[in-house]
């Protein structure tokens, strides 16, 4: 494995990380159900790019990647930071997210099963309403890191 470093990620990074998730997640058998068939490799990096658009675009995420030392990303870490108390006066800030993700319901994938996937994990969240917590969003590497030199 190469020597790494992990910084900060920042919006820019966001369709490389889409690439990252992609590629580590195509043999997940939840995956198979999302794409079916042979899933499109443009839909798949769409759809990860823009719910990582929607973490960043939510104000409480905080994004890390692993960069070797060429610079080249590696993989990340997505948190999201639950329940957090904000200041007075604060405003959500809206995202475009839902109007992309009603969009993506034209591409290769199983829309209906992505739309069931989602409402069970919000049945899911509601065991941690009101308890801050810090929640792993996403966590993907590249072949790149498990390679051995």
């Amino acid at each position: 494995m190469s020597d790494f470093k992990i910084i900060s990620a920042t919006s820019s990074d966001l369709p490389t990380l889409a690439e990252i998730i992609r590629a580590s997640y195509i043999e997940e058998a939840a995956t198979r159900f999302a794409f079916p068939g042979q899933p499109k490799p443009e839909d798949m990096r769409h759809m990860f790019q823009v719910r990582l658009e929607g973490r960043v675009a939510s104000g409480d995420t905080l994004l890390f990647k692993a960069v070797d030392n060429s610079g080249k990303s590696l993989g990340f870490v997505c948190f999201s930071h639950q329940n957090a108390p904000k200041p007075a006066g604060e405003k959500v800030q809206k995202s475009d997210v839902q109007e992309k993700a009603l969009k993506m319901s034209t591409m290769s994938m199983n829309f209906k099963f992505i739309m069931a996937m989602g409402k069970v994990a919000k049945e899911l969240a509601t065991h941690c309403e009101g308890v801050e917590h810090w929640c792993e969003y996403f966590l993907a590497l590249s072949r790149l890191m498990l390679a051995d030199d």
